[in-house]
């Protein structure tokens, strides 16, 4: 086994110091060996199935260390601002991860994100990211010119509930005006017994407290499709880097060791068959939050992610019971892709089943089953929503308005809501986690937009 790991190990640096010396726009020499230095440690990491005590907190601390001086390198070599971003973010990241080591190494969160399996899946998002910048150099998107939509049209005067678009073309989702009031964010204590919610995630939705949305907003009725997805890919030439977590299924999934991050799969592929109004998956926080820059220069109305407060009194809509159908998960199947009977059946995975059939193995085409109390498709169910804010592990310190917490750690992006493959406690409402990787991305998760007025 160590045999192997060493090959695998001198054929990733031979194949990266090859990309990188090859590509037609290559990198300083200087810029290159500083990146070389951070793989080299996440290719020992990423190939090390079980993480001895110490290794976590040894890894983080000097790919810490290594990403802050490979930022220096990159300013004084005038290499790529974005690269330089990235190496600011990985330095933040790994920071963030060494207080989490700790629980990490004593199993604190079993079945949780902070496992090996997470961790390793790090070094390669991180790897491929690194791979796909020194080749590619693409520009931030500040910085890339977009056109204005046709026929863009922004309504005034909107009234509470109103249904409205900002333009003809298909991206320009339809979005629903909800109205200010307030709502108890948080799981109740009874739908944490009657679900047998884990003891960590009960803490991560408490205290159950009173939220004030002190304004009118809007939010898309349905989650961004492929399709949406595609023409911002495609008017900014963006560049993705390969690969997006999934889940093996047996027996791969009954070894420890398994691998989540797969090379081969994107949005354009997340292993599953999706049709253009598929919600679009495999893609970061940060993808969203740059489409939401490019569908508000295109339209000239203000986009971005919502927040976890806002996110949470949309998908609630006026009810406050565990789903926003009731209480029984069995009901979700009218409402939402959920982990099923169908989808049991067709993935293998063994998870914890609702005992109804939605007859959607995976994703759903949007607003395909029926919609919640304030017209809104696929609130939970379909895919996970990435929200705006910096992840903090309780409620201690709100949110107490419509505004997105700041204070946590932001390289720890933000999820609400289930997903086609989650088991039933984590279909609720009240379900929120982060997940420790800032390039993180799965076959899971998407995302909707909130728009100002």
């Amino acid at each position: 086994m160590k045999l192997k790991r060493f090959i695998g190990n001198l054929i990733y640096v031979c194949c990266f110091t090859a990309l990188l010396y090859g590509s037609a726009k290559a990198a300083p020499v200087e810029i290159t060996s500083a990146i070389g230095d951070i793989t080299r440690i996440m290719t020992e990491a990423e190939n090390s199935g079980s993480w001895p005590v110490g290794y976590c907190r040894a890894t983080y601390n000097t790919i810490a260390e290594k990403a802050h001086s490979a930022t220096n390198v990159v300013k004084k070599f005038r290499g790529s601002q974005v690269l330089a971003d990235n190496l600011y973010q990985l330095n933040k990241q790994a920071k963030a991860m060494l207080p989490l080591c700790e629980p990490f190494e004593r199993n604190a969160f079993p079945g949780g994100q902070l496992q090996t399996r997470y961790l390793r899946a790090d070094m390669s998002l991180w790897k491929a990211q690194f791979d796909m910048l020194l080749d590619k150099n693409p520009a931030s998107i500040e910085k890339i010119k977009i056109a204005r939509a046709d026929s863009v049209y922004l309504p005034e005067k909107l009234k509470d509930f109103d249904v409205f678009s900002d333009c003809k073309a298909s991206y320009c989702r339809e979005m629903v005006v909800l109205p200010k009031g307030n709502y108890s964010i948080g799981g109740t204590d009874q739908e944490h017994v009657d679900l047998n919610v884990d003891s960590y995630r009960v803490k991560w939705e408490s205290p159950r407290h009173n939220v004030q949305i002190r304004e009118p907003f809007a939010i898309s009725k349905t989650e961004v499709t492929v399709e949406d997805f595609a023409q911002f890919v495609k008017e900014t030439k963006r560049a993705i880097a390969a690969g997006c977590l999934a889940f093996p299924g047996y027996p791969a999934m009954g070894d420890p060791e398994y691998v989540m991050y797969q090379k081969n799969l994107s949005w354009r592929n997340p292993g599953f068959s999706q049709g253009k109004d598929s919600p679009v998956t495999c893609v970061t926080r940060k993808d969203a939050e740059d489409y939401a820059f490019w569908l508000s220069a295109k339209t000239g109305a203000k986009y971005r992610l919502p927040s976890e407060a806002e996110w949470e009194y949309a998908a609630r809509a006026g009810t406050d019971t565990p789903y926003f159908w009731g209480n029984k998960i069995e009901d979700g199947c009218n409402y939402a892709a959920i982990y099923d009977l169908s989808t049991d059946k067709a993935t293998g995975y063994r998870f914890v089943t609702a005992q109804c059939d939605d007859k959607t193995p995976y994703t759903a085409q949007i607003a395909h089953f029926k919609p919640n109390n304030w017209g809104l498709y696929d609130m939970t169910g379909n895919a996970r929503e990435w929200v705006a804010d910096a992840w903090e592990d309780s409620y201690e310190t709100g949110p107490y308005t419509e505004e997105a917490r700041t204070n946590g750690v932001s390289q720890f992006p933000l999820l609400r809501g289930g997903a086609w493959n989650y088991m039933p406690q984590n279909e609720r409402i009240a379900y929120r986690s982060a997940y420790y990787s800032w390039l993180i991305r799965s076959y899971m998760w998407g995302f909707r937009l909130a728009r100002e007025l």
